[in-house]
């Protein structure tokens, strides 16, 4: 985008938000209820993408759902990427959902690992001191919305059989935590299953 405008003009966001494509053309959404689940806000400061960022937050809201502006928005996408790591990545080894997950105590430790990492590593980075506490949180929140429910990652791996989104996700701490100096044992190792078992 920086291309073709100024930086001071772009914005960006995220949203937790669960959706299934229930048949062709027809995608169904559901937000998580009692949580913040979609975020806004400047890349690099500047009124006019803080003003876009603020209006597309408020149709959001106007739309049922629970937005936030931020002027810095690093940590809620860092959030969104460590929160879709854990829970993506673990469902789609074991072949099971989150509730299954979250119910079994090896499973959700494996969850647990793969969101200290990527806490440790949005520290490293100097986008976040502890993500890890929000994100242990939100986790019985996000189970009684999405319990029974594969997330994408686990879709593509279990069901539909097409390569995933393992890169921007587990795959995606795991590098960024070389860059940082952190060790990510547990996103290295089922990053690369997940890529094994998808070529």
């Amino acid at each position: 985008l920086e291309q073709f405008v100024s930086k001071e003009q772009v914005g960006c966001g995220c949203g937790r938000l669960g959706t299934v494509l229930e048949s062709p053309g027809v995608c169904i959404s559901k937000p998580a209820q009692g949580i913040i689940n979609m975020y806004l806000g400047p890349v690099a400061g500047g009124e006019i993408a803080a003003n876009a960022c603020k209006y597309i937050a408020d149709c959001f809201a106007k739309g049922g759902l629970n937005p936030e502006y931020m002027d810095d928005v690093r940590p809620a996408l860092w959030k969104k990427a460590a929160s879709n790591s854990g829970f993506n990545t673990v469902c789609a080894v074991l072949g099971l959902t989150m509730k299954q997950v979250y119910e079994d105590e090896n499973a959700f430790g494996l969850v647990k690992d793969i969101l200290k990492e990527a806490s440790d590593t949005a520290s490293a980075l100097g986008i976040a001191d502890n993500l890890y506490d929000g994100l242990i949180n939100d986790c019985p929140k996000t189970v009684a919305s999405y319990g029974d429910y594969y997330p994408s990652l686990a879709q593509d791996f279990l069901i539909y059989k097409r390569p995933t989104e393992v890169n921007t996700l587990s795959g995606a701490i795991s590098r960024f935590g070389k860059i940082a100096g952190v060790q990510t044992p547990v996103c290295d190792v089922l990053s690369e299953v997940v890529r094994a078992v998808q070529a």
